[in-house]
């Protein structure tokens, strides 16, 4: 059972508390999930030659279950997971700091519902519909057909950085540090290897290179993601009392 520790606890139990706290195990769940990205993205990606196809060949049901690069498959389903289990722990540090009278409290909620619409942005394909928007506002836009989202995505993705930038400035600093990296390694796949995407198909036919592109991107978001789970977890600490778990802030935020 878990409960929160309120700055309403009496100090001498309080600082009893904070002395007898330890961290959560952030390194362990976040090397975990890594590990488990990396290897889902390699068996992707390791797919077509071990069923002898040519890497233009979609058509084969296994392929289209487990690549990364398709929707409604198994790697949609782990990424829209990574983002609903980071939303999920990153609502209880915002209770938590909220409980315990923090003003960070605000802070972890942005985070929370951030990641809670990444999440539904996997499930749905919002930002692929986003291409009729690009069309509709700038119709002469540089993107291809299969990158129009871009013209959406680039303004949008700057503004959230710039916004969870903001947002982070009251976090104590691993927490911080480890939030606005993981949401700069998702973008730097989700916005960054698109573009980069965007900017070789012209040039290239679709072979290991073409391949290896959008595997890596893939891999990135991922693992962007674990590392906003790792702030989150960092965010708290944790120690018995009797038969609960009590949570309390970390130092400093």
């Amino acid at each position: 059972m878990l409960r929160a520790a309120g700055d309403d606890a009496p100090d001498s139990a309080r600082s009893r508390g904070r002395t007898g706290s330890r961290e959560l195990p952030w390194r362990r769940v976040a090397w975990t999930l890594a590990v488990l990205s990396l290897l889902l993205v390699l068996l992707s990606l390791a797919v077509p030659p071990a069923l002898g196809l040519p890497y233009d060949d979609y058509d084969h049901w296994l392929r289209d279950f487990l690549d990364v690069g398709r929707e409604g498959n198994v790697p949609t389903w782990w990424s829209s997971s990574l983002h609903l289990l980071a939303a999920g722990a990153l609502t209880v540090v915002a209770l938590v700091h909220r409980q315990a009278g923090r003003g960070t409290g605000a802070a972890w909620a942005f985070f929370a519902l951030l990641h809670l619409a990444f999440s539904a942005d996997e499930a749905t394909l919002i930002h692929d519909r986003a291409r009729r928007l690009t069309t509709l506002v700038a119709p002469d836009h540089p993107f291809g057909d299969g990158y129009a989202w871009l013209g959406v995505g680039i303004p949008l993705g700057i503004a959230v950085l710039v916004a969870a930038v903001l947002a982070a400035r009251g976090l104590p600093a691993l927490p911080r540090r480890l939030v606005l990296l993981g949401l700069g390694v998702f973008f730097l796949g989700a916005v960054g290897f698109e573009i980069l995407h965007a900017a070789v198909a012209p040039y290239l036919e679709v072979g290991f290179t073409w391949v290896a592109i959008y595997h890596v991107e893939e891999l990135l978001e991922m693992w962007g993601v674990v590392i906003v789970l790792a702030g989150a977890l960092t965010g708290v600490r944790h120690r018995p009392a009797g038969a609960t778990v009590v949570l309390e802030p970390t130092a400093g935020s």
